[in-house]
């Protein structure tokens, strides 16, 4: 597969999610800046970047996994893909993503790069 495929094949993805996405907000909590004299850390900050999602089922979408008891896959969770662009840093396990009234913590992320560039982002996430 050559680069100029995988380009447009992203370019395509990109352009489909903003065609049916759903307006989401994705907000990430940074750590705040540890103080060697008092051994404290200072309280963190919350990003919040607007985006678009689209939400699907996560069956088989997560190699080897399954759901069933001993699983880290639940039959709620869901598959979220947003669009790289504008997100003032790359979504983390741990971040939520309010979509439709409703937040998502993310458990897992796959990105999709074009060059060194993220372009699309495949959250797992969890109600």
């Amino acid at each position: 597969m050559s680069l100029a495929t995988v380009v447009q094949g992203s370019a395509t993805r990109a352009f489909k999610i903003n065609g049916v996405a759903a307006p989401a907000t994705l907000a990430q909590v940074t750590t705040g800046i540890f103080d060697p004299t008092t051994g404290t850390t200072g309280a963190g900050a919350t990003v919040t970047t607007s985006t678009s999602a689209l939400l699907s089922t996560l069956t088989k979408r997560i190699p080897g996994g399954k759901f069933g008891p001993n699983s880290l896959i639940e039959e709620s969770d869901l598959f979220a893909t947003i669009l790289g662009k504008g997100l003032a840093t790359d979504p983390a396990p741990g971040d939520t993503l309010t979509f439709r009234g409703a937040t998502w913590t993310v458990k897992g992320v796959w990105p999709t790069f074009v060059g060194a560039t993220p372009v699309i982002f495949e959250l797992w996430v969890r109600k």
